[in-house]
This record gives structure tokens, sequence and C-alpha cells, in this order.
């Protein structure tokens, strides 16, 4: 969508120069809001990388009024999942806390599920992705290992090619032919 300052907004409510090669774009609001002027100054440096509030104003509208389309990529080592989007967050979040039960409590989630999904995805890779260190006095702890990072920058990769090209007519049809809710059973 091309404003009056020549910026497009993608699918994901960034906004590059004309030049951008992304034909993805946020469909036009039915509210017809007009988008915000371009702030001065030291702001409108940045405003490529920030949502504007018509964006953000927007995208609530599609989160009530319109039922979402999700792909959801989850890659299997045999019978086990070995990468998904949980897996992926819990790598992000053992980086920042260093530890598998802070990172767990901070997805709500307990450390033997953390440590569980942990030891998937140690168990499915060539090299382990997250490595651990008991805790005593001196402490101990989890790092994702360089292997790890690159898996995970990887995956998310792949998710964003995915769903760039599910942006298209079809997932358009589907995310308007489907319901808000199921229909209610009918009674035997």
């Amino acid at each position: 969508m091309r404003d009056q300052t020549g910026l497009t907004s993608n699918r994901f409510g960034l906004e590059s120069s004309v030049n951008s090669t992304h034909r993805n774009t946020i469909p036009s609001s039915p509210l017809n809001m007009p988008r915000p002027a371009p702030a001065a100054g030291f702001l409108s440096r940045f405003q490529h990388a920030a949502l504007s509030l018509h964006e953000v104003l927007w995208r609530a509208y599609l989160a009530v009024a319109m039922p979402i389309v999700k792909i959801k990529i989850q890659l299997y080592c045999d019978d086990e999942i070995a990468m998904g989007p949980g897996k992926a967050d819990l790598l992000d979040a053992i980086a920042e806390h260093g530890s598998i039960a802070k990172a767990g409590r901070s997805m709500g989630m307990s450390y033997r599920r953390a440590w569980m999904l942990v030891d998937t995805m140690n168990r499915c890779w060539s090299e382990r992705l997250v490595k651990t260190a008991p805790g005593n006095k001196h402490g101990g702890g989890a790092t994702v290992t360089e292997f790890g990072r690159s898996v995970a920058a990887a995956y998310r990769s792949l998710l964003g090619t995915v769903q760039d090209a599910a942006a298209c007519q079809s997932r358009d049809f589907l995310t308007t032919a489907i319901l808000d809710a199921p229909r209610p059973r009918k009674s035997e």
C-alpha cells in the first residue's frame, strides 16, 4: 500500500522505499482511515522499521473481525519434533536468560517440560543445540551453541519464506471463507 510519502507497507506492516520488491501488502482498511503523515525530524529516519498508528489499528481490526489462516512448520526426526515455533522460542529464551529453568518460567512452562524439549532438540540434530552445565555454588546454566543459533535462524528463515509464498489469492480466499467459529453441532 503506497502512501503520499512514497513508502510502501509490506504485509508485516514494515515500510520500505518505492524500490521495494515486496508485492504482498496489507489490505486497504475498510475504515477508510488516512495514513498519518510521517513524523518530522528524528523519528522519520526510523519510520521504515516502525508501525504507524493506522497499521496497528488495522491489525487490531483484523484480529477481531477476521479468522486467521496460520501456517506452522514442524521439522521431524522420526516421530520426534526436532524444531517448531515453540522450540525456536525456547532457544531464544535460553539465550536471553542463560538457564533452562528461567527460560521455561518466562514462557509459562515447568522446568521439566523445558528440559524435555531441550533434550529432544539435542538428540535430534547432528550437534547439540543447547550446552548445559550443572548448577553448583559457582553457578551453572545453559547456553545456546553456535550450531543452535544457526538452526534457529535457518528455521525462522524457512518459516518466513513459506509465509511469503503463502500470501496469495488462495490464502485470501480461505481467510474470508472460514467462519469466526464453528456452527453448533446438530442434536441427534
